[in-house]
């Protein structure tokens, strides 16, 4: 089941894991001195949250079709730039219209596959279109040059909720470390 979460209610599931609630408030303690536990919660989890939005499984996350978000702008044939929207973190597939399978989606720029990308008669084809993730939020589309310019159909992407929310699978609140001892 998909959730989203206020931070006041993700923080309350950290407290809980943390082993720092319930509390036990059966007697009186008085302190002059200690430190901001929520605020460290909260940084905590902020920074779990993001790479779990990084690097998590995809069934543990809540991803966004944003293909209604996106423009594809021709760079040459067979080549096209598609800005990505503020926000995405992850962009987990493309499938464009009138192509037989979904883009190779890949952030190597190294790889084999994408080097040959540079070469009109080894590029992305119709049956194998290429999706590269580039930094600062850049994807370059790869198709054969006669498919002309493409048109994303569906754009699965792990983007951040909205300031102060979290997003993400029930399965997910198991990656959420416990005590260390």
């Amino acid at each position: 089941m998909k959730l989203r979460l206020s931070e006041d209610e993700m923080l309350a599931l950290w407290r809980r894991r943390r082993g720092l609630e319930p509390l036990h408030n059966d007697c009186a303690v008085t302190r002059t001195d200690g430190i901001d536990i929520d605020a460290y919660l909260r940084d905590e989890m902020k920074g779990w949250y993001m790479n779990l939005l990084d690097i998590g499984e995809e069934r543990m996350l809540s991803p966004r079709d944003i293909a209604r978000l996106t423009a594809v702008r021709p760079v040459e044939a067979g080549v096209s730039r598609v800005a990505l929207p503020d926000g995405c973190r992850r962009v987990l597939s493309v499938e464009l219209t009138g192509f037989d399978s979904p883009a190779i989606v890949t952030t190597d720029v190294a790889s084999p596959l994408v080097r040959a990308q540079g070469n009109p008669f080894a590029r992305g084809a119709r049956h194998r279109p290429v999706a590269l993730v580039v930094s600062g939020g850049v994807m370059m589309l790869y198709t054969a040059p006669s498919a002309g310019v493409p048109r994303i159909e569906r754009m699965m992407c792990v983007v951040e909720p909205d300031e102060g929310f979290y997003e993400l699978d029930e399965a997910a609140l198991s990656l959420i470390p416990g005590i260390e001892c």
